[in-house]
């Protein structure tokens, strides 16, 4: 697929890898393989089929694939079964743009049959474009097994359950004030209310109400505040604290009494050091809430009349938090409002003597016939200027705060009365709090905090929509609404009403059919209400499967589901409805395990924007980088554990900075072993074992890799999979495979075949595991890998990775090796840094080392590992010490950590400690308790001095003479020939395997002679001859001769095919 020259590119490799999957139907073979094997279940949130995949649907994607394929290689059987949400607003909303309608009455003379059938088109045209998205994505769907919220088997699942519920006393209908978009003209439930508030100022007024017929209170008048003025030609009352203190005041300015909470009185006039409450009232009396009840008043406008209205009542719902500590009440449009005017019978549950002067579209109406056919939030600056004409505007001004709006328009929403059909959830409480503790979260916070509080606090669910294009709520109703009848399957309704031939459950195939009354009542008709469309989605657990009329076994022994995940809007949303349905009909979770994703914004921290196009179209990134790294982006990132995540372009790019040593440490595996194959065509060497220290210590790492993914994976935590996975790549490419080079070339070792071959069979081993390791996280590139590695010496393996077992943890490795390893690691990279900060090339060689330690396990360790670090750190001469020797130690009692365990004896310890010598602290006790090595610590001090540079760090001392010799210029030297000749390899486009033969001119030139004294050093490093020009047979083919300036030296070369 590339050539060992060639820089990979991810995307076009996703191009052929998915040529491969899809010719060799690899999914379908991993279903099958899997076929007979314990069953792991999977739950995929229905997006709605219009528009796109988004960023945010890209992410839940990737961790569905991710976390499934690695499932699927752990031996479970996963379907992946997907859906899509076809019904609600968002549909409609797309099918009224097409028509060019919007309101209720064009779609009614449109015909609701011609709507739906717009919206079945729409989904037509769009439900393909997700599966493509999903193809491209690399995430594996069964498209033969999708399900549409749309078909009859769903909606028929949804009227069985709906009739459940209704049998077990669950649903009621009821006048209720509801959130309400007049942009979409239908209720919304309370959760989807919740899910879109914004900051908005809105102009408040407080208003005046003159008090009627009663002689205390000449000239007087309360005082209301309202911050939706609209409301205020729908108020029938006024509502106090029954136990909050009230004044009646005079006004100095106003020349009137006015009543108010005292509480408010200096808010309310704005009281300061100017404006001294002397000079503006003064107050006359003071009456408990409850006094004032009954007390009527003037009313503002005069569309409304009744004997009950316009009266003071009281409740606790009235704070003195703002305002005036008196509400004013219009129970159409306030949840409080409509509870209050009920429990005074100034209003009944049945909507009598309600004032409702607002229509679907949330205009007013005739009644209203000042405002009449205006939308109410485009009212409230006439209102109070009509009212500040009118005398009864006391004062206005902006206030900002938290608003509900529409989550489809992002428009305002209302409050309004709605008789409408609802869940009884609030009954559910503890159920629901119950089944949520038995639930495991990613991040846990989310289920303790966030939706245990949604849960705790959740309201009755208004499940009905009066909409056109959903699934129709299966109830039949007398016209007195005494009789009704819920239908809970096809069969029944068949059966109810005569019919035999319904093929669709959609309105306009069932709206008109009837059912006789059983009770003498005429004939039920149909409600014309939809459902909601998240108790569809709530219910696609079921539903895809048609329960219980198909699948029912299967379902039950299969339910609650392994595994959902979606965004963290959704706990109020689709976990919500999952939760609550699942509660009131089995009264189980509706899943065991759920990762909650973030929001994924625009690399400015703001929102995500079409019209702002302020983010790339993830399809695109796909296109320009491929998918594994935009995979590895998302699933490394903090989105994964719930967190708001800005995302960065680049940062797409920097991942496959990351990946690429990866790719090349497989190059350089790849021409190491062509090479080893021309030379030993017979060895069969991917079997060897080896018992190399650096050999041993990846193979430990790797299997410590291994075991750190499976636990994260088991738990659903993708974000600690990242950083390791990682790390390890730097692991093999920057210390592995850099101290092995020689070893995997075959250079300048004893038995160089035997070396070679174990450390090449080490590397094969490794990059085999890890690739299987990778295989859910990236795994377009591994399969790549895959089916470069598989048939080397006729291994016959897997077809696909995506085939292969996940790698088994293996028993605790030896941990002397990763210390070793640590401990030369530590000393190499010290020893860079001091290259570094003295300006001396890594590839300068350096006379002289000495590294010193207290601890001789210590320097035992690096007695085993000195080869890696005289070579690494390019060291003539290396030695190791004790440290005692340069510094002193000096003991440090940790006076914090003392003082909180031993009080006001600290000082006793800290006294103690001072006086014991450093070799006693380990068996050091204080009354009878050990004294721990958490309370000192023991630093070294430098006590010496050298001509050599110095550096002490983490009790590791380490001398470099950085003096330039001789001998270090000469190995310098050498080391820069070597480089050239590698370039010059490169140039001419050399494969490691192609044999060569290298000459030299200027043979009495001062370079000359230090290549000729080192001519050995130089075979073993480049693993070629090389000879003077006088050795130069002019017969042998030349590839390329060339002067080189290596350091002022000159010198030509002439390299020649050996054949």
């Amino acid at each position: 697929m590339e050539k060992d020259n060639d820089e990979f590119s991810f995307n076009k490799n996703d191009k052929e890898i998915l040529k491969f999957w899809d010719e060799n139907k690899i999914f379908e073979k991993s279903l099958q393989k899997n076929k007979n094997s314990p069953l792991w279940t999977f739950l995929d949130g229905p997006p709605f089929v219009n528009g796109t995949p988004h960023s945010g649907h890209v992410l839940v994607s990737y961790v569905k694939d991710s976390v499934i394929r690695y499932k699927s290689m752990n031996g479970f059987y996963v379907p992946r079964t997907i859906g899509y949400d076809c019904h609600g607003l968002p549909l409609e909303q797309a099918a009224e743009k097409k028509i060019g309608i919007s309101r209720k009455d064009e779609i009614e003379k449109f015909g609701i049959g011609n709507y739906n059938n717009v919206c079945r088109e729409i989904i037509s045209e769009c439900s393909d474009v997700w599966e493509k998205c999903f193809h491209t994505m690399g995430r594996w769907v069964d498209v033969d097994s999708k399900y549409k919220t749309m078909d009859l088997p769903f909606m028929e699942t949804e009227w069985w359950v709906f009739k459940e519920l209704f049998k077990k006393g669950l649903v009621y209908r009821g006048f209720k004030i509801m959130p309400y978009s007049y942009a979409c003209t239908t209720a919304l439930s309370n959760f989807e209310a919740n899910s879109n508030y914004k900051d908005v100022i809105d102009q408040t007024a407080t208003v005046t109400f003159p008090i009627l017929d009663d002689d205390r209170f000449n000239n007087c008048s309360f005082l209301a505040w309202t911050t939706t003025p609209w409301t205020l030609p729908s108020n029938i009352a006024l509502c106090v604290n029954p136990d909050m203190v009230y004044v009646k005041i005079w006004d100095k300015k106003r020349e009137h009494f006015f009543i108010l909470a005292e509480s408010l009185l200096q808010s309310v006039y704005k009281i300061n050091k100017k404006n001294k409450k002397e000079d503006c009232y003064s107050i006359e009396k003071t009456w408990k809430g409850v006094d004032l009840v009954g007390i009527k008043y003037q009313p503002l406008f005069s569309y409304f009349s009744h004997s009950e209205y316009f009266q003071v009542v009281s409740d606790n719902f009235v704070t003195d938090t703002n305002g005036t500590g008196i509400v004013h009440l219009a129970p159409a449009f306030g949840e409080d409002d409509f509870r209050v005017c009920e429990d005074n019978g100034i209003v009944n549950k049945k909507g009598d003597r309600l004032v409702c002067p607002v229509d679907e579209s949330g205009k007013f109406t005739n009644q209203v016939k000042d405002y009449s056919g205006r939308c109410v939030k485009d009212c409230d600056k006439d209102i109070i200027r009509d009212l500040k004409g009118m005398n009864r505007l006391f004062s206005q001004e902006p206030y900002k705060h938290s608003y509900p709006h529409c989550w489809r328009t992002d428009e305002p929403l209302i409050y309004k009365c709605i008789d409408a059909w609802f869940i009884n959830v609030e009954s559910l409480k503890d159920k629901l709090l119950s089944n949520n503790a038995k639930t495991n979260w990613t991040p846990n916070y989310v289920k303790e905090a966030r939706f245990h509080n949604w849960l705790k606090d959740a309201k009755d669910w208004c499940v009905s929509r009066s909409r056109y294009w959903g699934t129709p709520i299966p109830i039949w109703m007398s016209d007195d609404g005494e009789e009704i009848v819920c239908i809970g399957s096809v069969e029944e309704l068949k059966n109810e009403t005569g019919i035999d031939n319904i093929q669709d459950l959609h309105k306009e195939y069932i709206d008109h059919l009837t059912i006789p009354s059983r009770q003498g009542r005429g004939m039920l008709k149909k409600i014309p209400d939809v459902f909601d469309c998240w108790y569809e989605s709530g219910l696609c657990g079921l539903a895809r499967y048609h329960y219980p009329f198909e699948n029912k076994q299967y379902c039950e022994d299969h339910y609650p589901v392994d595994f959902i995940t979606e965004s963290l809007d959704q706990t109020r949303g689709w976990f919500y409805t999952l939760t609550v349905l699942s509660t009131a009909l089995f009264n189980k979770p509706a899943f065991k395990n759920v990762i909650v994703t973030g929001l994924i914004q625009a690399s400015d921290g703001k929102k995500m924007s079409k019209r702002l196009k302020n983010y790339t179209d993830p399809m695109i990134l796909i296109d320009q980088f491929g998918s594994d790294p935009l995979r590895l982006y998302l699933i490394s990132s903090p989105v994964v554990r719930a967190e708001p995540f800005s995302f960065q372009d680049e940062g797409v790019k920097q991942v496959i900075r990351k990946l690429l040593p990866w790719y090349n440490a497989y190059k350089f595996f790849n021409q190491c072993y062509k090479k080893f194959k021309i030379n030993f065509p017979n060895m069969k060497i991917l079997s060897q074992e080896s018992d190399n220290v650096m050999d041993q210590w990846i193979q430990v790492k790797l299997d410590s890799l291994c075991k750190h993914v499976r636990k994260n994976m088991d738990e659903f935590k993708l974000y600690k999979i990242h950083n390791p996975l990682m790390e390890f790549i730097d692991q093999l490419t920057n210390w592995y495979i850099k101290l092995n080079r020689d070893r995997l070339k075959g250079l300048n070792i004893p038995s160089p075949e035997d070396n070679c071959m174990q450390s090449l069979s080490t590397l094969y081993k490794i990059l085999y595991k890890f690739n299987i390791i990778m295989a859910p996280f990236t795994p377009f590139f591994c399969e790549y890998l895959h089916q470069e590695l598989k048939d080397l010496e006729n291994t016959n393996n897997q077809e696909s990775v995506h085939l292969l077992d996940y790698p088994e943890n293996i028993p605790e490795p030896n941990p002397n090796i990763e210390r070793q390893m640590e401990r030369m690691q530590s000393v190499i990279d010290i020893i860079r840094k001091m290259k570094v900060n003295h300006k001396i090339s890594l590839s300068t060689p350096v006379q002289k080392v000495i590294v010193c330690h207290l601890q001789e396990t210590w320097r035992n360790d690096i007695q085993m590992m000195q080869k890696y670090i005289i070579s690494e750190g390019n060291i003539i001469e290396f030695e190791i010490q004790n440290i005692e020797k340069y510094v002193k130690f000096v003991v440090v009692p940790q006076k914090g950590t003392i003082g909180k365990k031993f009080k006001k004896k600290a000082k006793q310890v800290i006294t103690l400690i001072n006086q014991t010598p450093i070799s006693d602290l380990p068996n050091l006790t204080f009354e009878s308790e050990k004294i721990e090595t958490e309370y000192y610590a023991i630093k070294p001090e430098l006590n010496t001095e050298s001509d050599y540079e110095i550096v002490l760090e983490n009790d590791i001392l380490v001398f470099m003479d950085t003096e330039t010799n001789e001998l270090v210029t000469n190995l310098y030297l050498v080391n820069q020939f070597k480089k050239e000749i590698q370039n010059l390899r490169y140039e001419v486009g050399l494969e490691p395997w192609e044999k060569i033969k290298i000459f030299y001119t200027n043979s009495e030139s001062e370079l000359a002679k230090i290549i000729q004294k080192n001519i050995e050093k130089l075979k073993s490093m480049i693993s070629y001859d090389i000879l003077p020009v006088s050795h130069y047979n002019v017969e042998k083919d030349v590839i390329i001769s060339k002067q080189l300036n290596i350091i002022n030296h000159e010198i030509q070369v002439i390299l020649v095919r050996d054949i």
